[in-house]
Order: structure tokens, then C-alpha cells, then sequence
């Protein structure tokens, strides 16, 4: 897997996917990643859960508070 790009800050929004969730105003780190099958991802990752999102339709600037 390759981290092409990370943003860290605290989520403005809920996201979830496939049953895990990461509530609003929670710190997390959000990266986009390539795995070995040159799929593309935004993963974001808590302190205890991890969320991969879609890339495309997923902007990671409207996700992060400033």
C-alpha cells in the first residue's frame, strides 16, 4: 500500500463506512492510498477506528476543520 497524500485535523462531518463510524470534532489523519491493485482510497483514521472512503466524491479539505 502507498500513501499518496495526508492531511491531518479534526473531521467537520460523521463519516462512516461499512459499519464504522467516526463522529464529528474527533482528531483524525486523513490519507489517500494506493493499494497493490492500483485501486484508490481516502482513509481516515481515529485514535481507535479506521474509515476508507471513496476517492472520487470524497474532498478531503470540506472533511478537516482549519
Amino acid at each position: 500500500m502507498q500513501i499518496l497524500d495526508r492531511a491531518e485535523g479534526v473531521l467537520k462531518v460523521l463519516v462512516s463506512s461499512q459499519g464504522a463510524s467516526i463522529c464529528e470534532g474527533t482528531p483524525v489523519v486523513v490519507e489517500t492510498i494506493v493499494d497493490n491493485f492500483k485501486n484508490i482510497a481516502v482513509r481516515v483514521k481515529s485514535a481507535s477506528r479506521t474509515v476508507f472512503l471513496p476517492f472520487y466524491g470524497t474532498d478531503v479539505k470540506w472533511l478537516l476543520g482549519s
